[in-house]
């Protein structure tokens, strides 16, 4: 479990992991579909992940207010096993996602990606 925090004056930067030993369901970023899409967490600016053949990445878009475009987001959820870049809005929320281990400069040990559950 990760809480990304809000910065009042800036957007706050996160990269990481989803998904962690055991059961992991993916983390929904958008409900609906064309003219009814919308965002399920407003503090959440960008997402960013590697694409599949490696040559570039998919992006989520926060930013957006036209329901249609907001549906065809490439990233419509966070999905288990994936490393993901999560830009925060400037704000003083903040959000909890479940299955996300994020690592910087400043994090220690209990944040490092690995492959054993103990």
């Amino acid at each position: 479990m990760a809480v990304l925090q809000q910065n009042q004056l800036s957007p706050t930067f996160y990269s990481g992991w989803y998904g962690q030993c055991g059961n992991c369901e993916p983390f929904s970023l958008i409900i609906g579909s064309g003219a009814n899409a919308s965002y399920v967490h407003d503090s959440i600016q960008e997402i960013f992940c590697i694409s599949d053949n490696a040559e570039g990445t998919k992006s989520y878009n926060g930013l957006l207010s036209v329901p249609a475009l907001i549906s065809i987001q490439p990233i419509k959820q966070l999905e288990c096993g994936k490393s993901y870049r999560i830009i925060m809005k400037p704000g003083s929320d903040s959000l909890d996602i479940p299955n996300f281990v994020f690592g910087n400069e400043g994090t220690n040990d209990t944040h490092r990606i690995k492959d054993d559950c103990v």
